[in-house]
Parts: C-alpha cells; structure tokens; sequence
C-alpha cells in the first residue's frame, strides 16, 4: 500500500465516531476469519496510537508478513461497515443499495420480485424528487417488465416510459440551474459585499438567463431551489436584502414541501437554514433570526462533514448575530467554545469559513477590549498568502490592522502602515469613499493626533455614509462608531449599540 493510502486509512480511522467504531468491530466480528481476526487487530492498534505519526503507527505493524495488502483490506472492509451502518439513517444509500437489489433480482431472472422491488423503489425516488434515482430505477422496471406479456403490462410500460422521459428532461434543466448556481456562488464567494461593477456585470449575464425570467415555472425540486437561490445571491450582491429575505423564504419552504429532502440533502439545508437566519439579521429581525440558528444549532448531524459545517455556520454566523446586537455577555459565552472548535477540527474547516471566524472573533476581542487577542486573530487574517476569496474581509483586516495599533500606541508604525495601505488601494483599484477617507484620516495622524482631528473625521464620515452604498461597508467593521468612542471617551460597544438603533 503506497504511503498515501496508508495515510488515508488512518484518516478515515480517526474521522469515525464512537458509535461507528464500535459498528466496525461489530461488523469485522461478524465476518470472522484470519484476515479479519488480523484486520481488527491492526484496527484496534490504531486505535490505540491515535495522535501519533504515521511512521510510528507502520513500526508497531509486525503482526503480519503482508501489512500493505492488511491495510487494503481493512480500508475496505471499513467502508463497507460504514455503508451498512449509515445506511438506517440515509434515504440516499438505502435507494442507491435498493437498485443495486434491483439489478440483482433481475439478472438472476427473478423478474416479478424485481417489479416489486422497483415499484418500492420508484415511490421513494419520487417522494425526494431525485431524477437520476428515477431513472435508474425505472430503467431496471421497464427491464422486468419486458418478461412479461399482457395488456396491463404494456400499459404500465408506457406510463413508466412517460416518467422517465419526464425526469430526464427535468435532469437536463437541473444541470443548467445548477451551473448558473455554481456562477452565482463563485462570484459572492470571491468578493463578499465588495462586489465591482465587472462582477455585477456577470451576475447580470445569470439573471438575464431565459431560465431566471419571472414567467419560468420551475418543475423540480434542485430546479426550483437553485431559482431562489441564485436570486437571493444576486440581491445580496445588490446590497437589496428584503428581495433576498423573500427568496430564501422560499427555498425554506421548499424543504417543508419535500420533508425527505432534509435528510437526503442535509448539507444544502443546513445551509439555506443558516442562510435564511443570516437574512434575518441583515433585516433587523433578530427574533427570527436567533429562531433558525437555534433550529440549526439542534439538527443532529449524520456525518461529520455536517457537523463541521454546522460548526462554521454558527461560528461565523451566530456569532456575528451577537456582534450586531453587541450582546458582549453571549459573546462571552461563546468566544470560548469557537476557539476549541477551530483546534478540533483544524484544518477540516474550509479555507473561506475559518477567515470569516477568525476575522469575528477579532472584531469581537475588540469590542470586549482585549486588543492582544484581537491582533492575534487579525494578524492571521493579513499575513494570509491568498486573498483572493472574500476580498472585502481581507481589506477591513487591514484597516483594523491600523486601529489596533493606534489603540496600542505603536505610533512608529504608522507611517509605513499608510504607504502599504495606500499601495494595496492602488493594486486593488479600491474605489470606496468610505476608505479613501480612512486612508487620509491616517495620513492625518502621523501629524495631527488629536480629539480635534477624531471630530472632524466623524462629521465627514456622518455625511460618507448617507449613501446606503457607503454605509453598507460599516456592517463588516463599524469605523464610524470606533471614531465616535474615541471622540466621547467611551467602550466602541455603547457607540455601536447606538448606531444600531439609529439604523435600525
């Protein structure tokens, strides 16, 4: 076995749960035999060397005169426990083993049981509303079915012919929506709220699509979800956050019609879930919004991809609710379990995600004062090598580079800290009011720091953000409310928790 393959064996050991390890050991004990007896002895050994190194753990294997074949075999055999195991909790491999029955049944010529089987089959695909199911099952119907003479199965023939037909147009249309989908994401993905006119160009190519008109009935579940979906990303785009509420509305809804759905696609649901309550709170409806995240927080995960995504979205998301709200006691609360989450799951938490929870627990140690902590995530977030994703957190990092260093009066940095901000401007073709006068605020500064300059700086920022353009950039850090407490004297968080219901 190469040393990749190795690698992946111990992965996949250390990724099980404690009800999925124990399922393991059932299942290699009820398969007994000298490669299993051999299988569960290297398993348990392991096990048992969990946190080590990958030599270490080859050293320890001397039990067996074919370790690479040993280790091939228990990969296997893990997989196919894993299978069986979640099998009782997912419709998509129970309808993926049904089929493969199907096939079965019919090659050893036992047509009638394979109709049945297949009719079962066909019920649950279209209760989940997956085409590809739909047709395969019905592929492997019309195949037994042929074995059969008769008037009633012909008429049977021709009407599962009709549904087939049916969704393997579906299936081609799902395809298109899902590209166009996949168009959206990348483009919100890259740049957040700072999305340039050329970007915004191609979210206008998507929504002109014939498939995105407002006449287009959608006949799919995939179908109409990614309508909504990528409606309620171009209105995020646009800063209209009531358009966006309504259509991820829609997509909730859409769930409810298809309960099934929430399990066979609990991936995409959590994410509309924590979708929809983030929309919530760009509308100011905290109540609804700390409804659905409590509704996410209490989902039971049926894999640890999902566990780990819940994990992201409420540490990106919840937190940044508390954030809004300046709930410093929750904030508190929290603080502490996302820091044990980020060393849990490490480098399994996506790339986009873990900026997004580093960057709020900056923005939180900097409501609660402690700026050491804050710089320590802040200076995560700015010596990051790709800044090419979510763009818009990577340039407010920055800008609060400066303000903690103004807050722990690093004054002999100043000066370069401009020269680089003003370069990174330049390069990024920034061209924001609400940073460019940031920028000139610290060229200011270096020369005049002083309550007097902090004054006249907040009556231009008063009249910068009028423009609903301008003033949406204070919702990933508030600039205005950190002058404000440097003019009055007081904690960033009395200021905010007044903007917030100023603006509200």
């Amino acid at each position: 076995m190469s040393k990749t393959l190795s690698n992946h064996l111990y992965e996949l050991i250390f990724s099980l749960s404690s009800s999925e390890k124990r399922y393991v050991k059932l299942f290699m004990t009820k398969h007994i035999g000298k490669e299993n007896q051999l299988s569960l002895k290297l398993f348990n050994l392991i096990l048992k060397k969990e946190g080590k190194s990958a030599e270490y753990i080859e050293g320890k294997i001397i039990f067996t005169k074919h370790p690479s074949r040993l280790k091939n075999y228990l990969y296997d055999i893990i997989i196919k426990a894993l299978e069986d195991y979640h099998v009782q909790k997912s419709i998509n491999i129970t309808v993926r083993r049904k089929i493969n029955q199907i096939e079965i049944l019919y090659n050893k010529a036992l047509y009638k049981q394979a109709v049945v089987m297949a009719d079962k089959t066909l019920k649950l695909s279209q209760k989940i509303d997956n085409q590809t199911y739909i047709i395969e099952t019905i592929s492997w119907y019309m195949n037994a079915l042929k074995t059969f003479e008769g008037k009633k199965y012909q008429a049977k023939y021709d009407r599962l012919q009709k549904i087939q037909n049916e969704a393997i147009n579906k299936l081609s249309v799902e395809r298109k929506y899902l590209n166009l989908s996949n168009k959206g994401f990348i483009l919100t993905k890259k740049s957040g709220l700072l999305q340039s006119q050329e970007n915004l160009n191609k979210f206008n190519e998507i929504i002109n699509n014939p498939l995105l008109s407002e006449d287009v009935l959608t006949n799919s579940f995939i179908s109409t979800r990614c309508f909504h979906s990528i409606w309620a990303n171009y209105h995020y785009a646009t800063n209209n956050y009531k358009e966006e509420h309504k259509c991820l509305y829609q997509v909730i809804k859409l769930y409810e019609d298809y309960p099934l759905r929430k399990d066979t696609d609990q991936y995409n649901y959590i994410t509309y879930l924590n979708n929809y309550a983030v929309g919530c709170s760009r509308n100011k409806d905290w109540e609804q919004a700390q409804y659905y995240f409590k509704k996410l927080s209490a989902i039971s995960p049926n894999s640890n991809q999902i566990e780990i995504k819940i994990f992201e979205y409420l540490s990106c998301n919840y937190l940044n609710l508390l954030i809004e709200n300046v709930d410093l006691n929750k904030m508190i609360q929290e603080l502490p379990k996302i820091e044990l989450g980020l060393k849990k799951y490490d480098s399994k938490i996506t790339p986009l995600f873990k900026k997004i929870i580093q960057f709020n627990l900056c923005y939180s140690y900097f409501l609660l004062e402690d700026y050491k902590k804050a710089q320590y995530y802040n200076f995560i977030i700015v010596n990051e090598k790709d800044d090419t994703f979510r763009s818009d957190v990577y340039l407010i990092s920055k800008i609060i580079q400066f303000i903690l260093h103004y807050k722990m009066k690093n004054i002999d940095l100043y000066e370069s800290f401009y020269n680089s901000m003003k370069y990174l401007f330049e390069q990024k073709n920034i061209n924001y009011v609400l940073y460019h006068s940031f920028l000139r605020f610290i060229k200011q500064l270096i020369h005049d720091d002083n309550v007097g300059a902090f004054e006249k700086y907040e009556a231009e920022l008063l009249e910068i953000v009028q423009t609903p353009k301008e003033r949406q950039l204070l919702s990933n850090f508030n600039i205005l409310c950190w002058v404000q407490s440097e003019v009055r004297g007081v904690e960033m968080a009395k200021c905010l928790k007044v903007y917030n219901t100023e603006f509200s």
